[in-house]
This record gives C-alpha cells, sequence and structure tokens, in this order.
C-alpha cells in the first residue's frame, strides 16, 4: 500500500487516493471496533493481555444480554493470530464464548499450547509424514472440527496486501462465499496464513503479510466502515504525548530518516493521532515508552523503547521459531495494564474496573525486570538451533 494521509472534509477524515476516497455516508454505521495491529508474536501476546482485561471488565461480551461490544474487529499480521482463535470460539459452530471462563479456556489456553510446541520439527515432520492436518488439530482439540460458516457474531476482517493490486484488503472470497455456497477445503486456515506469513499463493493469488506497509489495520476498517468508538491495541510505542522533550538538529535528522525508511508506519502513525484525538471517544492501549511511562506499579520504568530495547527477529518470532515463555507472560501482562489504564480512562473514573493480571507469577518489579533484561539480550540464532535440535 502506498503512503496514506488524511484530509479532513467539513470536520470528517476520508482517506487520499491512495486507497480509494470513499465519503463517509457510503460506510457502514457501527457503534464499536476493535484494531489489532501487528507486530509479530509479541504483538499477538500484547493483545491477548489487553483483550483479557476487556473481557473481565464487561467490555466484550455480555452474557446476559447476549450482546457483543465490538460490531468489528480488524486485525494484521501478528494482531490476525489472536483474531483467528476469537474468531473460532465466538463462532456460532462453536459459541464457546457462551461458557464460563471462555476467553482463558479457548483463546489463551491454545495460544500458548502452540507457543510451548517446537512449530518448526512439528511442521517439518507433518509434511514428511503427511499427518501434517493431524498434528496442526492435536494442537487444538477445541477446534477439531472444519469451519463451515463464517462469524456471524463479530464481522472478522483479516488484512493482507494483494500482490497483483498492491493494496490492503480483507477480500477473501476466492476461499469463502457463503452466498454461493463456495468454500476451500480450510479456508480459515488459509486465510490466517496469508495474512500472517511474508509471501504466500493460494488458488493462484499472491498476498503479502500487510504488517510489511502498516502495522495497524486502519485503511481498509475506515474504507468499510464508520463507527462511534474506535479501540486500538499496538504492541509499539504510540507517540501521543502532553509535551516532546526539545530536539536537536541531529534528533531532528535522525527522525527524518526513520520517518523516510518508516514512512508508511509513520504515516498510520499520524492518522492515528487524528483519530484518538478528534474521533469521538476513542481509545489506544500502547506499549509503554520512556515519554509515557506506564502507569502500573510493576512496570513502570521498564520499557525504555521496545523497537530499540528488542530486536526485531525476537519480537517477531519468539513463540513460533524459538520459545522464551516468561518473556510472553510479561508483555501479556503489559498489555493488561496498559488497558486498564486506558479503560479508566475511557470510563472517565465511573465504574471500579476488575484487575486480574493474567500471569501473576511474573507480576513483581525484581522478575519482570529480570525478564525483561533477558528479553533484550536473547541470540535468536541459538535458540532457533536449540528449538530444532533440542540442545
Amino acid at each position: 500500500m502506498d503512503k496514506m494521509s488524511v484530509k479532513k472534509v467539513m470536520g470528517r477524515i476520508i482517506h487520499d487516493e491512495s486507497i480509494d476516497i470513499v465519503a463517509p455516508d457510503e460506510r457502514k454505521r457501527i457503534g464499536r471496533m476493535l484494531l489489532l495491529a501487528g507486530g509479530g508474536i509479541l504483538q499477538t501476546f500484547f493483545s491477548m493481555g489487553a483483550v483479557k482485561c476487556l473481557v473481565d471488565n464487561g467490555m466484550f461480551y455480555d452474557r446476559k444480554k447476549d450482546v457483543f461490544y465490538f460490531e468489528v474487529i480488524s486485525a494484521i499480521s501478528g494482531g490476525t493470530l489472536l483474531l483467528f482463535f476469537i474468531d473460532l470460539a465466538t463462532n456460532p459452530q462453536y459459541s464457546y464464548h457462551k461458557q464460563a471462563d471462555w476467553y482463558n479456556k479457548y483463546v489463551r489456553t491454545p495460544v500458548y499450547r502452540f507457543a510451548r510446541t517446537k512449530i518448526i520439527p512439528t511442521g517439518i515432520w507433518g509434511v514428511l509424514n503427511k499427518d501434517l492436518e493431524k498434528r496442526i488439530f492435536d494442537l487444538v482439540p477445541e477446534y477439531n472440527h472444519q469451519l463451515t460458516v463464517v462469524n456471524s457474531n463479530i464481522e472478522c476482517l483479516y488484512n493482507y496486501i494483494d500482490a497483483n493490486t498492491q493494496l490492503v484488503s480483507h477480500d477473501h472470497s476466492d476461499l469463502i462465499d457463503i452466498s454461493k455456497n463456495f468454500r476451500v477445503p480450510f479456508w480459515y486456515v488459509i486465510r490466517l496464513l496469508r495474512c500472517a506469513i511474508p509471501f504466500t499463493n493460494f488458488n493462484g493469488k499472491g498476498t503479502y503479510d500487510a504488517g510489511a506497509v502498516s502495522n495497524i489495520p486502519i485503511a481498509t476498517a475506515f474504507k468499510t466502515f464508520s463507527p462511534k468508538d474506535t479501540f486500538v491495541v499496538v504492541a509499539q510505542s504510540h507517540l501521543i504525548y502532553a509535551t516532546y522533550p526539545e530536539q536537536t538538529l541531529l534528533d531532528i535528522g535522525l527522525s527524518t530518516l526513520r520517518n523516510i525508511i518508516n514512512g508508511a508506519n509513520h504515516s498510520i502513525n499520524g492518522l492515528l493521532d487524528v483519530m484518538i484525538d478528534k474521533r469521538g471517544r476513542n481509545l489506544c492501549c500502547s506499549m509503554p515508552n520512556e515519554l509515557n511511562e506506564s502507569g502500573d506499579v510493576i512496570h513502570r520504568k521498564l520499557v525504555k523503547d521496545i523497537g530499540r530495547d528488542v530486536s526485531k527477529t525476537v519480537r517477531y518470532y519468539n513463540g513460533l521459531l524459538f520459545r522464551n515463555l516468561d518473556s510472553l507472560k510479561l508483555i501479556e501482562n503489559i498489555g493488561y495494564t496498559q488497558m486498564h489504564e486506558q479503560i479508566n480512562k475511557y470510563c472517565g473514573g465511573k465504574r471500579r474496573c476488575v484487575f486480574a493480571i493474567p500471569n501473576p507469577d511474573v507480576y513483581d518489579k525484581a522478575r519482570a525486570s529480570a525478564i525483561y533484561e533477558e528479553l533484550k539480550t536473547i541470540s535468536p540464532m541459538y535458540e532457533i538451533m536449540a528449538e530444532f535440535f533440542s540442545i
């Protein structure tokens, strides 16, 4: 996708011509929308903690009224991994959301099970022994039946880059089209893979991981829907501050260079700034940093800059190519506490927010600090070799 800018027309936000302008009155009006950003497995676990906080506070599903808080969830890259299990759990074919503690049982448990699994050896031996399907379903016995219907409870948007148009899209009609009673086998798994793997070519359709150009799934979501409220979950340092520190000429030069290199992501952040500040009661749950400290006593002053502190390989593939589970637990906890703080702001102190940290075993100042320091010094190549050869 090309760079994206924002234009304000009579107080309303529209996108520029690079993604086709859609007038606000042509979009579907909805109540609330949730955006799960990309950023590898780290984003998956950060989002998982943030959504758990929403679930704990009755801001995801009301069992008594049988009503979902969000009408649409749009995800990209690492965010689609979490969306996949939320989508399955809330799909009418399973309806696990109607059970007590459904989020822990049917979302968090299978995600952690995958993170504990030797994914590469499992995949290789599955292909060689021609039993990959069985091996995968053995990992998720909760979902060991072919999915036959799309989710009618929540509209789930899985975003990817179409190799032909070079635009971000959530159109998967080549895999499933209910109106024509058409679906390819394991369409829902293929849909996930084309969003989470760098490059795929299923059914002759080339696709790329959309995180390559934008880790926040704003473009396609706002092109289709006009939400009253929008919640964004992003495991990056979202740069909205009351005041900025004074910058030197060198700082400005380096910042400009970063903007050129990461143009798409920065332009998306610019859109996020406008959206959060101007579009009603919106909420952004993001990773803390040295200029926007966590309000949580355990995590305060812990994370300076996740992108600078931790290598991209570790951020993207820990839990996939190798496993450092304590760090994944820590990241999930940070997602939870960051969302808890945002909920308090969103509700204006009018309600007492539930606080039930997901991983109490790592919710300790000294323990959290030690885990984060280890996360910064992990050798990805060694960990991958150790995982594969069990050394």
